[in-house]
C-alpha cells in the first residue's frame, strides 16, 4: 500500500513558519531561567534567637530563592517601617528606618544553604503599616560587623513575608 501525499509549496512555506516560530518560543523559554522559591527551615538560630518561618510560597523568581513566610522572631513579629520622611504612610515610621533585612538574609541562609556565589537582593513580599498590640523585634547594625536584635514597643509595622536571593 502507498500513500502519496501532495504538499505545495505553499503549505512547506506555512509548515516552516510554524516550525521556525516554535522553535523561537521554546529557545526563549530555555534562556529565562526562572524557579519557585524554596520555604526557609521552620526553625533557624539567628543571634541567639528562634526565627520561625511559615511554609508558603511567593512564586517564581530569577535566581534560586528562599523564602520565610510568616516570619517571627521569638514569636514576635519583624518590625518595619521607613526612615522619617520617606514613606507614603506616616504611620510606618516610628521605627526610624533602620533595619538590617540584608544580613537578617544572610544569617538565615547560611542556615540553609552552606555555600553560595553571590547574594542578589531581597524581597518584602508582604508588610503592612497597621498597628499590632505586641512588641516586635528589629535586627540592626550598632557597630562594623556588630548587630543585635532591638526589641520595638507595639506600634505600626510589621513584615510577614521575606525573600533572600543568591547566585548558586
Amino acid at each position: 500500500m502507498e500513500i502519496c501525499l501532495r504538499i505545495s509549496v505553499k503549505d512547506l512555506m506555512c509548515l516552516f513558519s510554524v516550525l521556525i516560530g516554535v522553535t523561537a518560543v521554546v529557545s526563549e523559554e530555555e534562556s529565562v531561567f526562572r524557579q519557585k522559591d524554596i520555604p526557609f527551615e521552620r526553625e533557624s538560630k539567628v543571634m541567639n534567637k528562634t526565627v520561625t518561618c511559615g511554609e508558603k510560597n511567593w512564586g517564581v523568581f530569577p535566581f534560586l530563592t528562599y523564602t520565610c513566610d510568616d516570619i517571627k522572631v521569638n514569636g514576635l513579629r519583624l518590625a518595619y517601617g521607613y526612615y522619617p520622611g520617606w514613606g507614603v504612610d506616616e504611620n510606618c515610621q516610628e521605627t526610624e528606618g533602620p533595619q538590617e533585612l540584608t544580613m537578617l538574609c544572610k544569617l538565615l541562609l547560611r542556615t540553609a544553604i552552606k555555600h553560595y556565589n553571590h547574594f542578589k537582593g531581597i524581597v518584602v513580599n508582604n508588610a503592612t503599616c497597621r498597628r499590632t498590640e505586641k512588641k516586635r523585634y528589629r535586627f540592626v547594625k550598632r557597630a562594623k560587623r556588630r548587630y543585635k536584635w532591638e526589641v520595638v514597643e507595639p506600634g505600626h509595622g510589621w513584615l510577614s513575608s521575606l525573600s533572600c536571593m543568591v547566585e548558586p
